[in-house]
């Protein structure tokens, strides 16, 4: 048996994490659906442990673990989105849980594109990202100007078989941008925002999770979610 750690995505519950016990092997990032009261919360797993080596802490636990759900998608996030989502929870002071519910598509929750994890993407050696301090730009220049910049590193990114992901504020911003840079490689570039529709959103999350070849993801808030490890 099993004791599997995980944070439930729902605003409506205010603990950071919960514990249920489980015989089915998991890893971090699983989606999955627990008991929680009378109802049935769906919970992205961070951590499992073998009930073996905690039976002293579970003879003194005032509560008795309930059992795990349903697994509905066996990597759905990588640990990765999980840790900047904490941070941000810790800055908001909210739930971890909370973050991952907004970011994460309504649409991939209730129907997971795949039930186990996407097509591995490996990182390159070669695309030197490995161990680079965070740079800070800016780019006080007119919109081509800018537009024109961003073209030149996607084009370096992918020299490098790295992928780039764009964030933009509003959506507006981002259909423009992807207009924009999307010419000449429009095979390799993706948008995500909240008003496409849920079979729309669903499909190319899907796809820019599993296109082999290094990717331009523009979109807002919600593209953070989408598990490529090769930015």
């Amino acid at each position: 048996m099993k004791i599997v750690d995980v944070l439930p995505l729902s605003r409506g519950v205010f603990r950071e994490k919960l514990s249920y016990f489980s015989g089915k092997d998991l890893e971090s990032g699983s989606l999955v659906s627990v008991p929680i009261r009378s109802s049935s919360v769906q919970a992205i797993v961070i951590e499992v442990r073998e009930a073996s080596s905690l039976k002293t802490e579970l003879r003194k636990a005032d509560f008795e673990l309930k059992k795990l759900g349903e697994v509905r998608s066996r990597k759905l996030l990588l640990s990765e989105t999980i840790s900047a989502a904490k941070e941000t929870a810790d800055y908001f002071a909210t739930t971890t849980g909370a973050v991952l519910e907004f970011l994460v598509p309504k649409s991939i929750l209730s129907s997971p594109p795949f039930p186990d994890y996407p097509k591995k993407i490996k990182k390159n050696e070669k695309n030197g990202n490995e161990g680079l301090a965070l740079e800070k730009q800016g780019f006080g220049a007119p919109n081509e100007e800018r537009q024109s910049r961003y073209k030149s590193l996607v084009r370096e990114s992918f020299a490098r078989n790295a992928s780039v992901l764009m964030l933009c504020p509003t959506i507006y911003e981002a259909n423009s941008l992807f207009e924009y840079l999307s010419k000449g490689i429009e095979e390799y570039v993706f948008l995500l925002h909240g008003k496409l529709s849920a079979k729309e959103l669903r499909l190319r999350w899907s796809e820019a999770s599993e296109k082999i070849h290094p990717i331009l993801l523009v979109g807002t808030a919600l593209a953070l979610s989408v598990p490529r490890s090769d930015y």
